[in-house]
């Protein structure tokens, strides 16, 4: 259930009508994790399936995808990768297998498919040294935690300035 606002169809209720009240995504169940950014949804199921909705002008709906996706959209990805989690930022979407890979897909600025590439589309494997346990994305980079709690990053080196601490 969700409810929220919906100008981009991150309800996944095939309207783009604002809810004040929860609203059911109906056709998807068994879901075991869910993700939210700037204008769109992921789920995922008990059986690995990864679907998207929303907003996807940057492909991270699915990557075949530039579009408004109203209802929930399969994201179509090798059977052999496990999905364990999935995460969001603005624009990018992501999924943890249960092998520890991150894979990335949607806007790909700043270096944060972790793939070396600073734009890109389709999806993006990140290659970490260690096993991530779980992960978490901003605007501009990544970080992953590894199962030796060892932390990775990859994306673009933001400065801070005139910061004050009170």
């Amino acid at each position: 259930m969700l409810g929220v606002e919906n100008d981009n169809g991150q309800l996944g209720n095939s309207t783009k009508d604002n809810s004040i009240s929860p609203v059911r995504v109906e056709g998807i169940d068994n879901v075991v994790d869910i993700a939210v950014g700037l204008n769109h949804t992921l789920l995922l199921t008990n059986t690995g399936d990864i679907y998207a909705f929303g907003d996807g002008s940057n492909h991270q709906v699915i990557p075949e995808l530039t579009e408004t996706a109203l209802t929930p959209q399969k994201l179509h990805i090798k059977s052999s990768l496990e999905i364990a989690a999935v995460y969001a930022d603005n624009n990018t979407s992501y999924a943890l297998t249960r092998n520890g890979d991150i894979i990335a897909w949607g806007e790909n600025t700043s270096y944060k498919f972790g793939d070396g590439d600073y734009y890109g589309n389709g999806i993006a494997y990140a290659d970490i040294a260690e096993k991530a346990v779980t992960m978490s994305a901003s605007t501009n980079s990544v970080l992953a935690l590894s199962e030796k709690q060892a932390m990775y990053g990859h994306g673009a080196v933001i400065t801070i300035t005139n910061l004050v601490c009170i």
